[in-house]
Parts: C-alpha cells; structure tokens; sequence
C-alpha cells in the first residue's frame, strides 16, 4: 500500500469557522469483518470530506494485519493530513459475546488545550 495514493483519499475542505472549537465524528462498519472504526477529532484549518472516509478506511484495514497496525496507519495520516487540533482513532473488533478487541490512539498539537470541550466527549 503506497502512503501517497493512501493519503490521496483523504480530501479536505477549508474549515467553515477556524476561530471555534468543535467536534466532528466519522463513523463506518464492516459489519462481515465484525469491524467499527470512529473517528472523533477537533479540526484546525481543514475538515476531512466524509465521503471519502470509508474508501480510505477500507484500503487501510484490506492491508494491514493488526488493528494496532491499522489505527497508527490512521493516526499518521490524519496527523500528515489533518492536523486536527486533537484526533482520536478507535478500532473495535467483535461483537456480543465473541472476543473483542480494541484498539484507541490519541494525539494533539503540543500548544491547543480546551478542558471543557474535551470534558464534553463521551467516555470510551
């Protein structure tokens, strides 16, 4: 899998309002691997275009062997791509009574802090 052509999915806009704090989350399910990715992150300058997210998310899971693997892939990405103000992926494998697995990455610019956003976001 080439990091240019990955991270050619990943289309930006300009974020509409770049003086306020927000939270946008991305949501897709492979429901034949058992597989859910969320994507929850506070943007800075750019927005990520939601359609594009499950190609994108699909060519990374069809390559990668681990969900450890899978969800720094994504970090990196976004990070490169992105650069949200803060970002969290979460990988999560399985359903019901069958084993699970999960798998959480967070990251932020050094200097952004906003406690009573964060406070906002529901716990994992």
């Amino acid at each position: 899998m080439d990091i240019n052509d990955r991270r050619a999915l990943l289309k930006t806009s300009d974020n509409p309002n770049k003086s306020i704090d927000y939270i946008t989350s991305l949501e897709r399910e492979l429901s034949a691997e058992k597989l859910r990715l969320t994507l929850r992150y506070i943007p800075d300058k750019v927005v990520l275009n939601a359609a594009c997210f499950a190609p994108y998310m699909e060519m990374v899971l069809s390559h990668s062997d681990m969900l450890e693997e899978a969800a720094t892939i994504i970090l990196e990405d976004l990070n490169n791509e992105l650069v949200a103000r803060w970002v969290q992926v979460l990988i999560y494998k399985g359903k019901g009574q069958e084993n699970q697995h999960c798998v959480i990455l967070e990251d932020q610019q050094p200097q952004w802090s906003n406690p009573h956003l964060m406070a906002r976001i529901s716990k994992i």
